[in-house]
């Protein structure tokens, strides 16, 4: 970002993408300007902030400028060079802290216009019925950075090897299941028989794409074999050929970048990993985009998340479970009746967080937010007499002003102004319905949400591009999209705050005392030997820090291991009995019913038997007993734990400054640690923040018994081949192989060391990442001591004229950052604390 203010930045491009469609420069018509939308009243928006941030990105410049005319000789260990280079990247602000909303909904609900609606960037995502090849690729549209050049940037990440051959397996499963000799039982339910064709089809139209230009593959080829030993063969084949997939150039190594210039050209080349063989095997792409809500609230938004087989949807609910805000989005008619629209919302989510639908407000559940779309379809008649009236949301005065107004312009003959009025009174209708429908929505859903409140928003993606590009603002408000967008900015608003005040307290400010520090230097003045002792004090300290890091670590594992994994040891036996017991009832039921559940993964329903999730229930014993474990894990060690390591961190290196204050240039190294420690701090937060989400997932997989919970992934194999028994004996095999699994003992630990494994991968990547929040400072500090102990540089041909000119500058420059040094501490950090409160 240059010297103008986040919120306000934005080139008019985007407008003018919204702009008249003719061409016509001289039209006077002008396109809705995006950035004249008022921000959310948050601190980070007000006026005061968003011109302390302007004024701290002005004292950046002025500061690479004043170093940069300096032209100062060089000094032993001269960092000149760095410290101009820094002003200057200081110059432009990216925030780096991003927050992520993720878009559900089934295929038809205005997903990809909503997405367009939001970026103001029409034509974008492609919108349309595409098919579930389509809608199964995740998408993200995030904000370009100062390395992306053209208007977009595209990438695409294919999936690995390991998760292709995977992924084969579930596409295979899915397809031949339904060709099972006990899933054309007559007693299977229409609902369970669709929903298997239905993923057969998806699957079939999956493997096709892949591989149906291979001359052994076809329909009676996939399902020639029935058995386990048949299925590995073809899976074998189908592996074989997906390694010799011929991706698009520049794509072997896993991942593909291109550019578009138009939103047109972008489909055009995404499209290519949306279809065909690719499609099958691409695991994300990601569109980078200039559009205000991306870059003034670094949102990422991700879409393409609905599929069917497990594959897929696991690696969605891992997606989920670290994205902060879900909307989902359903047509506006499913909200006509609350029982429909919460049967739409549960289809939706159940298939990705069922359990989590059960907590919106929980400390741990997500966030999630209803996005009601084609608001502009209405009954005009029936609102009027549901809406219009006394004691009703539309008084009659207002009605019958209406009436007699479009009466009389009929008379006028004035069909202008007829058009007008009957849009007004139509808008008026669509506006009352979607209050009433916000209002009831979070009446019925306040049980669930506790003390928050559900978000609700009623919006019209039609109505928004249409009168986006007239630039009617009023319509473009009542479209709602307005509305939807300024609560997105609402998400990021505390952690942009937070960003902008580590810019200007901390890097710029220590950018400023580095900068002090090197032009104070003088060119003519002899300084003293240089002290190599500090370095090995730098040294010793960071060493501390280094050793502190190891000692959380190893203390982390250490918790983990009394508070969770001792704890299952201890129980297991126990909650393995409780498991037998649950199975035991399983098998007093009808075996096709019992077959049912096998084909279904354990989670299923039918008219004879209400729903039941087998593999919540053989850990519900477990479920209820671990939470307090978790807790106080979550809630006390941890915390603990990671705050004593940051006073570790910390700690050494204030002793460090006391020291430094001794010393001969002590005084041109007073405040340069302060800043240091808040970057520190800053950045050890956000890696807590990401250890603290990570092991929240864990947690979610031990716990939630969804597609990606470690029971399922565990007992999905043994259901697998239960389903596919036949013949005489099915019911007692198919017994045996469910029981087996229980009764062998591994459950339980093999949960465990699943959990033990993500435990410590994730802690070897969160203490990496708290040692590398410190770890260059030591490197800044060491060349901050470096340059206060330098002497210049001596050459033979210098005059005694060109010395004194050279100390003008210097001096110059000395006077400039000493002042922006100032400026900086005594009104901008000012002004941005008054502003906090």
């Amino acid at each position: 970002m240059d010297t103008e203010t986040i919120f306000h930045s934005r080139k008019r491009t985007l407008s003018a993408a919204f702009g008249p469609s003719d061409g016509n420069k001289n039209d006077t018509i002008s396109a809705y300007d995006v950035e004249s939308e008022p921000p959310p009243p948050e601190p980070f928006y007000s006026a005061t902030f968003q011109n302390a941030l302007k004024k701290g990105l002005n004292i950046a410049k002025q500061t690479a400028d004043a170093l940069e005319n300096a032209q100062l000789s060089l000094v032993d260990g001269d960092n000149l060079p760095d410290l101009i280079h820094d002003a200057k990247a200081l110059c432009k602000f990216e925030a780096s802290d991003t927050r992520t909303i993720a878009i559900l909904g089934d295929s038809g609900e205005g997903k990809s216009s909503l997405i367009n609606s939001l970026l103001h960037y029409p034509d974008l995502a492609k919108t349309g019925d595409m098919g579930a090849a389509c809608t199964s690729v995740v998408t993200e549209y995030k904000s370009k950075t100062s390395n992306h050049k053209a208007p977009i940037t595209i990438e695409a990440e294919c999936l690995s090897i390991g998760d292709i051959e995977y992924h084969i397996k579930e596409l295979l499963w899915s397809y031949r299941r339904k060709y099972l000799q006990d899933a054309e039982d007559e007693d299977i339910s229409e609902s369970e028989q669709a929903k298997m064709d239905r993923e057969s089809k998806e699957a079939l139209s999956s493997l096709e794409a892949a591989f149906g230009h291979h001359e052994g593959f076809s329909k009676d080829w996939l399902m020639k074999d029935m058995s386990e030993e048949g299925l590995t063969t073809v899976t074998g084949q189908m592996i074989e050929w997906a390694q010799g997939i011929d991706w698009p150039a520049g794509a072997d190594s896993g991942m593909w970048t291109s550019t578009a210039d138009t939103a047109d050209e972008c489909c055009e080349k995404t499209s290519v990993f949306m279809q065909d063989q690719f499609w099958p095997f691409t695991k994300i792409i990601r569109v980078y985009v200039e559009a205000e809500i991306l870059k003034a609230d670094q949102l990422t938004i991700g879409a393409g998340l609905q599929d069917t087989n497990l594959a897929r949807v696991k690696a969605t609910q891992d997606y989920l479970l670290r994205c902060d805000h879900i909307f989902v989005v359903t047509k506006i008619s499913r909200a006509i009746t609350n029982q429909s629209l919460k049967s739409s919302l549960v289809s939706v989510v159940s298939k990705h967080a069922e359990m989590e639908w059960d907590d919106l407000s929980g400390a741990g559940g997500m966030k999630i937010a209803i996005v009601c779309t084609n608001s502009e379809e209405i009954n005009e008649k029936a609102a009027r007499r549901e809406f219009c009236g006394a004691n009703k949301r539309i008084p009659e005065d207002v009605v019958a002003k209406l009436d007699q107004d479009i009466e009389q312009a009929k008379a006028q003959g004035n069909r202008s102004r007829i058009k007008k009025l009957k849009l007004r009174q139509r808008w008026l209708l669509i506006g009352a319905r979607s209050a009433h429908i916000k209002e009831e929505l979070q009446r019925v859903y306040e049980p669930e949400t506790g003390d928050g409140v559900l978000q609700v928003f009623c919006v019209s993606n039609t109505s928004y591009e249409k009168y986006a590009r007239k630039g009617d603002t009023e319509m473009v408000l009542a479209s709602g999209i307005p509305e939807v967008r300024r609560f997105c900015y609402t998400i990021t608003a505390h952690a942009q705050e937070l960003q902008v005040i580590i810019f200007l307290g901390s890097k710029l400010s220590s950018l400023l005392n580095s900068a002090a520090l090197r032009v104070k230097k003088r060119a003519v003045v002899p300084v003293a030997k240089l002290d190599h002792t500090l370095d090995s004090i730098v040294d010793a300290v960071e060493n501390e820090a280094l050793n502190a890091v190891s000692r959380c670590e190893s203390g982390f594992i250490d918790a983990f291991r009394k508070r969770i994994l001792t704890f299952i040891d201890k129980r297991s036996g126990d909650w393995e009995r409780g498991a037998e017991k649950q199975i035991s009832s399983w098998c007093q039921w009808h075996w096709s019913q019992f077959s049912a559940w096998c084909r279904n993964d354990g989670n299923h329903r039918t008219k004879r038997r209400e729903k039941h999730n087998w593999n919540c229930e053989l850990i519900s014993e477990m479920r209820s007993e671990i939470v307090p474990q978790w807790d106080a894990l979550q809630d006390e060690e941890i915390p603990k734990l990671l705050a004593d390591l940051l006073l570790s961190i910390k700690a050494p290196l204030l002793k460090f400054q006391s020291e430094i204050r001794s010393k001969p240039f002590g005084p041109l190294l007073e405040g340069i640690i302060e800043p240091r420690i808040r970057n520190i701090e800053y950045t050890y937060n956000l890696a807590v923040e990401i250890f603290a989400k990570e092991i929240k997932v864990i947690r979610s997989k031990a716990s939630v018994p969804n597609q990606s919970s470690y029971v399922t992934t565990e007992m999905v194999p043994s259901y697998r081949l239960a389903a596919q028994e036949h013949g005489r004996g099915l019911e007692r095999r198919q017994h045996s192989i469910i029981q087996g699994r229980i009764i062998d003992g591994s459950l339980f630990s093999y949960i465990s060391i699943a959990m033990k494994e993500d435990v410590e991968a994730q802690a070897k990547v969160a203490f990496n990442e708290f040692r590398k929040a410190f770890q260059p400072t030591f490197v800044l500090i060491k060349k901050d001591i470096e340059i206060a102990q330098a002497k210049e540089f001596k050459f033979l041909d210098k005059v005694c004229e060109e010395h004194k000119i050279e100390e003008s500058r210097r001096k110059k420059a000395e006077e400039t950052v000493l002042g922006l040094r100032r400026q900086l501490r005594r009104r901008v950090l000012v002004e941005t604390e008054h502003n906090r409160g």
